[in-house]
């Protein structure tokens, strides 16, 4: 009996050892699988955090999902930047059709006005104007200046610098001469002569307004009365250095205002005259000069005319007084 019972426990143990066997084996797999995906970390797309950590994405399905998504932001980013290129595209012909519709109204207004003052200049016997001359004083200086191809020197041109545009108007030089003295000794009319002054002053970068301004100061509001006499068409005194030298004679108002810009040019820069030199003493300021300038109307004191104490300074209080017209 003893060893029946032996042989029946013998038989269980040879029977239950492969089951043992069997379940350790997984186990053993299941150890080396964890030691793998601990190597290399499989996860999903929206879990994957590039900030600070390396990821590996070893599902082919998932490797394809984030090229499919990066392409798909890539086009998103392509379509956002083409419709920002649009949207200011049409801003800018958006404004540009506004100024030209601008630009449309001010030239309507502008030719109804110049209409209105020629019917009105008609019924006074006045000559008609141009489109030109409803211009700003600065606007027609610009304009003159495009033409010539000669840019303007940057000048504080509201102070008191020989360089600049000129900012009083010609019908405030005009009016401000007449009312000093109604019958100036001209060769041309006062708006001629004023007008003179505006064009040269802009090609070469004078101040019009004050130069004619000078001027006015230089023969007596063109009464004269002094050793230049008016037909000699001299508005500064050039070359008029005492009482017995007449000083430069020029043939017409035009070449007399152009002597006198030049002559300006010559103590305020070293740039040369943008047309032909008519100035008989240009060369002279120059040569003394060299490459030294003078900016300011006050710095004329004692040097365009002698002792000169406070000469520029009367020159623009009489411009003064022709803004305030």
């Amino acid at each position: 009996m003893k060893k029946k019972s032996i042989a029946a426990v013998t038989v269980a143990a040879l029977w239950t050892f492969p089951l043992f066997a069997y379940a350790a084996e997984p186990a053993a797999v299941n150890a080396e699988a964890s030691e793998q995906t601990a190597a290399v970390q499989t996860v999903r797309t929206e879990d994957r955090k590039p900030e600070g950590k390396t990821v590996v994405v070893t599902d082919p399905d998932q490797r394809a999902s984030v090229k499919a998504k990066r392409k798909k932001e890539e086009q998103q980013a392509e379509k956002a930047k083409a419709a920002e290129a649009a949207r200011k595209e049409k801003e800018i012909q958006r404004e540009q059709r506004r100024l030209e519709k601008e630009k449309q109204k001010a030239e309507k207004e502008a030719a109804k006005a110049l209409a209105k003052e020629n019917r009105r200049r008609a019924k006074l016997g006045l000559p008609p104007l141009n489109q030109d001359d409803l211009l700003s004083p600065a606007e027609k200086a610009k304009k003159m200046h495009t033409v010539v191809n000669n840019p303007l020197i940057p000048a504080d041109w509201g102070g008191d610098t020989i360089y600049g545009l000129a900012i009083a108007t010609e019908e405030q030089c005009v009016k401000f001469l007449l009312e000093r003295n109604p019958r100036p000794q001209l060769s041309v009319t006062p708006e001629e002569l004023v007008h003179y002054y505006f064009a040269e002053g802009a090609r070469e970068g004078i101040r019009g307004d004050v130069a004619f301004a000078q001027a006015m100061k230089e023969t007596g509001y063109f009464n004269y009365g002094g050793t230049v006499t008016p037909d000699q068409n001299n508005y500064c005194g050039l070359g008029t250095t005492s009482r017995t030298v007449k000083g430069g004679y020029f043939p017409t108002a035009e070449i007399g205002v152009r002597a006198h810009i030049q002559h300006l040019l010559a103590y305020s820069s070293t740039r040369r005259p943008a047309v032909g030199i008519v100035d008989p003493r240009y060369e002279l300021v120059r040569d003394i000069w060299g490459e030294s300038c003078l900016t300011r109307w006050t710095e004329l004191n004692g040097r365009w005319a002698v002792p000169g104490n406070y000469y520029g300074e009367s020159i623009l209080e009489m411009f003064e007084e022709i803004l305030a017209r």
